[in-house]
């Protein structure tokens, strides 16, 4: 695990979101020359094994694997929503939607992004264009019909702490 400290390594910005974070340090990401690169939120407070994740991303070859949790439709409109095949393969997915859609087994919940994801190196690179600067808005929705996207069901305590009063 190395931590790499914000820098503004292409502009004098600062990170404008997490793709573009991931993408100012790929020179730290490529040294290392990884089968698989995991990209996690630096604002939520959660603990999980990650290795049950990584396995089931290894085991479906797939292209990306989200972390995900199952909320209450309301709840679901301050995230990315997806929709999945039986497979956990995701079909559709679409950040903060006003009305979001609810899973296949129940119409009073969704499946959301935990902002947790496995990528295959190379799979990552091609996304990384430079442009894109989310993951969750610009990135993943693009990426649907294009790749093996699947998601990861997590069973336990996560919360997003990304503002002031969800800190408190």
């Amino acid at each position: 695990i190395d931590v790499v400290p914000p820098q503004q390594r292409f502009t004098d910005n600062w990170y404008q979101g997490t793709a573009d974070a991931v993408y100012q340090n790929i020179y730290a990401i490529e040294r290392e020359n990884p089968k698989d690169v995991v990209v996690l939120a630096g604002d939520h407070i959660y603990k999980m094994n990650y290795g049950p994740m990584i396995d089931f991303h290894r085991q479906k070859d797939a292209d990306i694997t989200i972390g995900t949790l199952r909320v209450s439709r309301a709840e679901a409109r301050q995230f990315g929503v997806m929709q999945t095949d039986g497979e956990q393969r995701v079909v559709g997915f679409e950040e903060k939607p006003a009305e979001p859609k609810a899973t296949s087994d129940d119409p009073d919940f969704c499946l959301v992004s935990m902002g947790i994801y496995v990528f295959n190196a190379k799979a990552m690179e091609d996304a990384l264009s430079g442009t894109a600067t989310d993951f969750g808005k610009e990135i993943i929705p693009s990426l649907v019909s294009e790749k093996d996207i699947r998601c990861h069901i997590f069973d336990g305590y996560w919360e997003d702490i990304g503002t002031v009063k969800a800190f408190f």
